[in-house]
């Protein structure tokens, strides 16, 4: 993953990313509040020389090296300091457990010893630091006796209550800040690799290697929420993603003039992308025909409140001849007075061929040797074909038609369409040698 990939992932998934960083935040604020209850009282120890022979004098400058200062810092924080403490304050605490209460350090280039001591109360952690700070010295002062250091280790400075500090609840906030952060980033990177929907664009191109063509929008158009095309408004962003989606097709080094447009797994809208297609040919004023092969559903000239029968399927059948199937929906919406909403058709040269009496067994229909010729018949006569197929994965209609078209286009549903299904899809049509032109993202608002 690049990194102006990862970043469209934060970007898309900025408010999984959000509502982790506010939980780890929240959990900080809480452990500190939690753990910032107690109190910190320190007392000050110091190593002074005190009246020694002179053999003891020599030694007294190793005895007080930075490696002897660390070494009476840990005899500060042992276990038989904190034994001593329990005893002189008479405590329930095991020693053990008041040992992970006391803190020694040494400031740098000093012989003093900082030792500290944590409790829930103020008064309680004054009294311990100070009973620690007498223990640590009796415990350093024996060690020194028996070797005639020349050195003591005497109390400097005794805790006080005034000097305590008890730590803030918000101190953990940066660090949940941080860990929110980089977890949030890690789950937003785990959805986007367990995502199984088609999200935009970006995956069609990354995830599925399918390039996108368009990107429409099927709502607030008139249409009873089918994504079927009435007389109802298109939004400008639809149609201008659609012409351009055209005029790019149309420059191509060898423009596909055959074209099957079918949904994945039904519902996507693909009659209206295919409509929408034609629409944009026929007003850039390409000789359109728009063909209704979907044979299962028919609703595109249902919707647009044109004739159904006769069809496709009675040409096919021999029952009726091309010209008598061919709905001219141009010449009566061109005439239309201005202003008027923008409508499937608002140019010359459209015509639409519906799908025409049922038929038992569809697939086989358009299969067969019938429908070869049919577009082969259809082919010279316009300058663009459009077919309105039925979903791939359902039936093996679409899959038939698009081994005898010049190009399929793929119509994917935005948030719905599930990765796996596009990939089923496009096996199938890989399988009988179909050229898939790309894909249309429809996303209802």
């Amino acid at each position: 993953m690049t990194l102006e990939e990862f970043c469209q992932v934060l970007r898309r998934r900025w408010r999984a990313v959000a509502a982790v960083v506010a939980v780890a935040v929240l959990g900080a604020l809480a452990l500190g509040a939690v753990s910032g209850g107690g109190h910190t009282a320190s007392a000050t120890l110091v190593v002074t020389p005190v009246a020694a022979s002179d053999a003891a004098g020599a030694r007294a400058p190793a005895l007080i090296s930075a490696t002897g200062m660390e070494t009476y810092a840990d005899l500060a924080t042992s276990l038989d300091v904190a034994a001593g403490v329990v005893a002189r304050l008479s405590l329930d605490t095991p020693p053990a457990e008041l040992r992970e209460t006391l803190t020694a350090r040494v400031p740098t280039n000093t012989y003093l010893i900082t030792l500290s001591a944590s409790a829930p109360g103020r008064d309680k952690a004054v009294e311990i630091a100070n009973a620690a700070a007498a223990e640590a010295s009796e415990l350093v002062n024996g060690l020194f006796g028996q070797r005639e250091s020349g050195l003591a280790l005497t109390i400097a400075s005794r805790a006080d209550p005034a000097t305590t500090t008890a730590p803030s609840p918000t101190r953990l906030i940066p660090v949940g800040a941080v860990v929110g952060v980089l977890l949030g980033a890690g789950v937003a990177v785990l959805g986007e690799i367990l995502e199984r929907r088609v999200r935009d664009e970006h995956d069609l191109r990354r995830a599925l290697g399918v390039t996108p063509l368009a990107r429409v929008s099927l709502a607030d158009n008139g249409t009873d929420g089918t994504g079927l095309p009435g007389a109802g408004r298109w939004d400008e962003a639809s149609l201008e993603s659609v012409r351009r989606w055209r005029a790019t097709s149309q420059l191509s080094a060898d423009p596909p003039r055959t074209l099957l447009v079918a949904g994945v797994a039904g519902g996507e809208g693909a009659s209206a992308v295919a409509a929408l297609f034609a629409n944009a040919s026929a007003t850039a004023g390409a000789a359109t025909l728009l063909v209704e092969s979907d044979l299962r559903a028919p609703r595109l000239c249902h919707r647009l409140g044109l004739t159904t029968q006769p069809g496709l399927t009675d040409v096919l059948r021999g029952n009726a001849l091309l010209s008598d199937v061919v709905v001219d929906v141009a010449g009566p919406r061109a005439a239309a007075p201005q202003p008027q909403p923008r409508t499937l058709a608002t140019a010359s040269a459209l015509g639409i061929i519906p799908a025409g009496t049922d038929v038992r067994q569809p697939g086989e229909l358009l299969g067969g040797r019938t429908f070869r010729d049919f577009i082969g018949a259809v082919a010279p006569r316009y300058d663009v074909v459009v077919v309105d197929g039925a979903p791939i994965l359902p039936y093996a209609d679409s899959v038939a038609v698009a081994a005898q078209v010049d190009a399929v286009v793929l119509v994917v549903a935005e948030g719905t369409t599930s990765r796996r299904d596009v990939e089923t899809a496009l096996a199938q049509l890989n399988a009988v040698g179909a050229e898939v032109a790309g894909a249309v993202l429809v996303a209802a608002r």
